[in-house]
């Protein structure tokens, strides 16, 4: 999970996300409280999703509040599709 959180911190910086801001993130707390804003937020998503070839779809995003949320969305979507490729 550390691998995924630290790649989702990288990709936040990537799409504009001030670096002071997501080296600070505690990956616990709310994303909103820590300084992501609602354009960071839906940049960080589609980075996300082309990064790691993977949907969000927009019914699970009200559940990805943290930057825990974010790694264990990924996870999980990654080992179905690794199930699925085999």
């Amino acid at each position: 999970m550390t691998e995924l959180i630290a790649t989702i911190r990288e990709l936040m910086k990537k799409v504009g996300v001030l670096a002071e801001v997501v080296d600070a993130l505690d990956p616990d707390k709310l994303l909103a409280s820590q300084g992501v804003d609602s354009i960071d937020y839906p940049l960080t998503v589609i980075a996300v999703q082309h990064h790691f070839g993977v949907e969000l779809p927009e019914t699970e995003l009200f559940d990805i509040k943290t930057l825990r949320d974010f790694a264990e969305r990924v996870d999980r979507k990654l080992r179905v599709a690794a199930k699925e490729g085999d």
